[in-house]
């Protein structure tokens, strides 16, 4: 094997490169073109008992899901996975993280997307992104689709994703891989690769990033949080189309029943989650209000009153504009959203929510004080205007609400 001094670029695709699972949206799209095949639940939903006990593993689970590929021609598949990929993945993957991948390939790196995603369709999403190499799980394409989709190997997924890669690595990381023999100890510390960078979103992937010299975790767990903050790792929170845990498990509940809107309320009056919290009809979030306004450091500080204790609240968003007609009337989503909240605003105690270029967390404690609600990673400029609005999930569809809007304030 010979040595080979690439600069690599190590990109997870589900949740990194994309606001969402791409299986799930496949399946999605799926169910959508042929209705029928919404009686994959029938094989599937058993089965995610068994794997809430963890009596099978992902592998198993994921072929079991691929049922709704049942009696499929491969023909079809392969035409059904382009149109996919060019109607669904290109204009969903995050633009800033498309962004640096093209930033990383134009400066030589080798781009590899490494996914547990199947391999039919990650095909055409490396295509799509100019990578140089992918590695999925591979499923076996048969003439025509079994009940039961074959693996061909292993899911692709946490150390497996470096024994996928073991053709294209460096001989000296092969070799040290070979030698500390994860598989068997099932822990993986590996040599840094110079000159190489990784992205992902998951703790599973711990393996992969621990390869890279420059690490960056898109949205990540709070397992992952803290790795990455103890790591001195990047953190990025490109905007999703959904907001926190329940606007995530909303956006799965309706991929793999393949609708586009969801009234839900039969299935959450069966469930643990009462009726009376969750309904198809709009819920509506009370608007912050904003005291005052001051510099602190290299940006600023907002000192608010809210209350915010409905179900679904999910956080705020802030708004910057020329004027307050601007920043009260700005279009839905055009703001800025603060990072996880530290607390539930309560309207007896003043909040604040931190400005400041390149924060997402609120600093846990700035001279005694502990009411850090929140911050919003935005550099102001002094003489324009700024105004709150609330977050909340609207119904059991998933879709995000705004409040009206706060008061609008001068930046000094």
């Amino acid at each position: 094997m010979k040595d080979r001094p690439k600069k690599y670029a190590f990109f997870d695709l589900d949740f990194t490169l994309l606001p969402c699972d791409s299986l799930t949206l496949f399946c999605n799209f799926i169910l959508k073109k042929e209705r029928w095949r919404i009686f994959y639940l029938i094989f599937f939903l058993p089965v995610v008992v068994l794997a809430a006990f963890r009596l099978i593993g992902s592998g198993t689970l994921k072929r079991c899901f691929l049922s709704f590929l049942w009696k499929m021609k491969s023909e079809s598949l392969d035409m059904y996975a382009k149109e996919f990929v060019r109607s669904k993945i290109d204009p969903a993957i995050f633009p800033e993280m498309r962004d640096e991948l093209q930033r990383q390939k134009k400066s030589g790196f080798t781009i590899i997307l490494n996914t547990a995603s199947p391999s039919f369709y990650v095909k055409y999403i490396a295509e799509l992104l100019g990578c140089d190499a992918f590695y999925a799980t591979n499923i076996q394409v048969d003439p025509v689709m079994p009940l039961f989709p074959r693996l061909v190997g292993k899911n692709n997924k946490n150390i497996q994703k470096i024994v996928s890669m073991l053709d294209i690595l460096p001989e000296s990381t092969v070799k040290e891989f070979q030698s500390a023999n994860p598989l068997k100890t099932g822990s993986y510390f590996p040599e840094r690769i110079p000159d190489s960078a990784a992205y992902s979103d998951s703790a599973a992937d711990l393996p992969m990033l621990r390869l890279a010299e420059k690490v960056t975790v898109v949205h990540p767990s709070s397992r992952l949080k803290n790795i990455a903050e103890k790591s001195g790792w990047t953190t990025v929170h490109p905007r999703q189309p959904y907001h926190g845990n329940m606007g995530k498990y909303f956006m799965y509940l309706k991929q793999v029943l393949g609708l586009a809107a969801l009234n839900l309320a039969i299935i959450f009056c069966a469930s643990a989650i009462s009726c009376t919290n969750y309904s198809s009809k709009p819920q509506t979030a009370n608007p912050p209000i904003i005291l005052s306004i001051a510099q602190e450091g290299t940006g600023h500080i907002l000192t608010v009153s809210a209350q915010n204790a409905e179900i679904g609240f999910s956080g705020y968003e802030l708004f910057q504009g020329i004027s307050e007609s601007a920043v009260r009337n700005a279009a839905k989503n055009s703001g800025v959203l603060c990072g996880s909240l530290a607390f539930n605003p309560n309207q007896a105690v003043n909040s604040i929510i931190e400005v400041k270029p390149g924060q997402t967390t609120a600093s846990p404690t700035v001279s005694g004080a502990t009411n850090r609600l929140c911050a919003v990673p935005l550099l102001l400029t002094a003489g324009t205007f700024v105004a709150l609005r609330s977050l909340i999930t609207q119904n059991v569809a998933g879709g995000i609400g705004e409040s009206i809007s706060s008061n609008a304030v001068v930046v000094p």
